[in-house]
C-alpha cells in the first residue's frame, strides 16, 4: 500500500529489555489485527540484539496512533496472510514516534513523515547492527510484496512514487505534479494501477500548494477521478488491501476541487468509507476510517454523522486519546462548544509526545470560537509550560511557535 500521510506530510534514552509481547490496542494501536507478527514493541536495543544472535534482518515499522496510513498499514498489509508465512524471516520492530523512550533510535535515523519503515541487515554484533545505515528506507505504505522484496534482500515500493514523494517533502510542488505524468502503459498491473492512483493523487495535493500550478490542478482532479474508477472495480482483495490509498484520493479530490464538484467528491468519500467501515472484521479494523470518516463528513458539511463512531471508538479504545480528540472537532462544527471541551480535556488527559501540542491547539481554537479569551490565554500558557517537557518535532514547534504568537496578541493575565 503507497504511502498516503503524504498528501499532506506530517513532521516530526531507549527502554531496558521487556517480555516480547504481541502489542495490543493500547501498546501499539487501535486497529492492530488480532493475527500479527511479532513485533517487538517500543524496544529497538532488544530487537537489534535478537537480529544479531539469529542472523537476520530488522524491519522497523515508524508509525503513530494518529497516523491513518500507519494504521490502514497494521490492518490490511502487515497482516496480510503472504506477510505473515514469513514471520521468522525477519526481527519486528515497532516504534511509536512519539514516545520518548524512542528518542536515541530517531537521533540515528530520521523519520520525516509517517509511516516510515527501515530495514536494516544484521551481520556482526548488536552495536554493528544498530548503528549501521539502513539498507532502505521507505516513507510511506507499502504492498506486501514489497515488504516480502525487502525482508528477502531485495528492494520495496514503486520507485516512481518514492521519487515523487521526495520532491513533496522538498517542497518541490512543480516537480511531484510533473512526476504524474511520467506513467507507463502498464496500467492493467496491479502494481502499476495503484502506483498510477498515488502518483496522481498527489500531483493534484502538490498543486493545490501553489498558485502557478492553478491550471494542473483541473487535469489532474479528473486522471485522479479515473484512477479512483478504475481501482474501484478490481477484485475484492485488492480494493481492501488499498483502502488508504482510495480514501487518500478522495481526500485529494475533496480538497483539490471548488463548489458544486467539491461537495460531490466529499459525499463520494463519505459512501465510500462508510462501504469499507461496514464490511470491518473487528472494532479496530472500524476504528482505522475514524480519522478520515471525520474529514469526509466535516467537508460534506454533516458532522453529526461522525458522533456515532467516534462515541463508539471512545469506548472500544478507552486509553486512546484520538476518539475524544476527534469527537471534539465534531462537537465544535456542530456548535455544542460545552461538550466540545469536556471531550478535548479527556484528550489531553491522555496524550503523550509531540502531539500533545496539537490538542492544545485545539481547545484554545474552541475557547476562541466561544470569545472566551481569557480561558484561551490560560490554556495556550499551559501549552508553552507543556512544551519545555516534550521533545518537539519541527512540525510540534511550527505549532507552538503559532501558539506563542497568538498568545502574544491576547492580554496578559
Amino acid at each position: 500500500m503507497p504511502r498516503r500521510a503524504l498528501l499532506f506530510p506530517l513532521f516530526f534514552a531507549l527502554s531496558g529489555c521487556v517480555a516480547r509481547e504481541r502489542p495490543t490496542a493500547a501498546t501499539v494501536m487501535a486497529g492492530h489485527a488480532a493475527t500479527e507478527l511479532p513485533w517487538i514493541v517500543n524496544d529497538a536495543p532488544r530487537a537489534f540484539a535478537e537480529a544479531a544472535r539469529a542472523k537476520k534482518p530488522v524491519f522497523v515499522d515508524v508509525w503513530a496512533t494518529w497516523c491513518h496510513t500507519c494504521v490502514a498499514m497494521r490492518s490490511f498489509v502487515l497482516n496480510d496472510p503472504r506477510v505473515l508465512a514469513h514471520a521468522n524471516d525477519a526481527i519486528w520492530l515497532a516504534l511509536d514516534a512519539d514516545r520518548p523512550e524512542n528518542e536515541a533510535f530517531f537521533a540515528e535515523h530520521q523519520a520525516p513523515a509517517l509511516p516510515t519503515f527501515f530495514l536494516f541487515d544484521a551481520p556482526g554484533g548488536e552495536e554493528t547492527a544498530r548503528n549501521s545505515p539502513p539498507r532502505e528506507v521507505w516513507i510511506g505504505g507499502l504492498e506486501a510484496e514489497d515488504v516480502l522484496s525487502l525482508v528477502g534482500g531485495g528492494r520495496g515500493g514503486d520507485p516512481r512514487v518514492a521519487a515523487q514523494t521526495k520532491m513533496q517533502l522538498a517542497g518541490d510542488f512543480a516537480g511531484c505534479v510533473k512526476a504524474a505524468a511520467v506513467v507507463s502503459g502498464t496500467a492493467g498491473q496491479s502494481h502499476e494501477r495503484w502506483g498510477t492512483l498515488i502518483l496522481r493523487a498527489t500531483a493534484l495535493s502538490c498543486a493545490g500548494e501553489s498558485p502557478t500550478l492553478a491550471v494542473e490542478r483541473a487535469h489532474l482532479a479528473s486522471e485522479t477521478e479515473t484512477s479512483v474508477l478504475e481501482a474501484l472495480s478490481q477484485p475484492e482483495e485488492e480494493v481492501r488491501a488499498h483502502v488508504d490509498d482510495l480514501s487518500s484520493a478522495y481526500e485529494a479530490l475533496t480538497e483539490g476541487t471548488d463548489g458544486a464538484e467539491r461537495l460531490r467528491h466529499a459525499r463520494a468519500w463519505c459512501t465510500f468509507l462508510e462501504g469499507r467501515a461496514a464490511k470491518a472484521t473487528s472494532a479496530g479494523e472500524r476504528a482505522v476510517f475514524d480519522p478520515h470518516r471525520l474529514l469526509a463528513y466535516l467537508a460534506a458539511g454533516t458532522p453529526e454523522r461522525a458522533l456515532p463512531m467516534l462515541e463508539q471508538s471512545r469506548k472500544d479504545f478507552p486509553e486512546d486519546f484520538n476518539p475524544p480528540a476527534r469527537l471534539a472537532r465534531a462537537l465544535e462544527a456542530l456548535g455544542r462548544t460545552d461538550e466540545a471541551l469536556v471531550a478535548i480535556d479527556e484528550a489531553l488527559a491522555r496524550v503523550y509526545g509531540p502531539r500533545t501540542l496539537r490538542i492544545y491547539e485545539t481547545k484554545a481554537k474552541i475557547l476562541r470560537g466561544r470569545g472566551d479569551l481569557g480561558r484561551e490565554a490560560r490554556v495556550l500558557d499551559a501549552a508553552v509550560a507543556r512544551a519545555k517537557e516534550i521533545p518537539l518535532t519541527p512540525s510540534a514547534q511550527r505549532t507552538l511557535d503559532a501558539m506563542i504568537q497568538r498568545r502574544a496578541s491576547l492580554p496578559r493575565l
